[in-house]
């Protein structure tokens, strides 16, 4: 007596294990992703051939070209910035603004106790 092979039909469970990993992947991008906000308009960063950061982090301290300085959405003094919990990461001044005026605010950030932030640039495109 001959019994015939039975054939399993195909089943297609690679597609449902593969859009689970697609979406674990998303979730963990939406949880792990940091969403920066712009720095305030009309601040545009100084252009540098050394540096590899060309955004700024949460949390940066903008200056103007005029010297004004902006944390957080709205405008600071020297003073308020080392004031709250929360305290600034890193510095991010106007490529216009004077050198001698972001030499005299840095001082006045490090006597209020706001010492080590870096200064982001720009990388420059050859």
């Amino acid at each position: 007596m001959h019994i015939p092979a039975q054939h399993r039909p195909e089943r297609n469970e690679w597609v449902l294990q593969f859009i689970n990993i697609v979406f674990l992947i998303l979730l963990f991008f939406l949880v792990n992703a940091t969403i920066q906000s712009p720095p305030p308009e009309g601040i545009a960063a100084p252009v540098s051939i050394m540096s590899e950061v060309s955004a700024p982090p949460s949390g940066a301290l903008y200056i103007d070209q005029t010297g004004a300085i902006f944390w957080n959405d709205r405008r600071v003094q020297v003073q308020d910035v080392n004031s709250g919990p929360q305290k600034p990461r890193a510095l991010y001044a106007d490529k216009n603004l004077q050198a001698q005026k972001l030499v005299t605010l840095i001082a006045q950030l490090r006597q209020a106790g706001l010492q080590g932030l870096p200064l982001i640039t720009v990388r420059s495109t050859p």
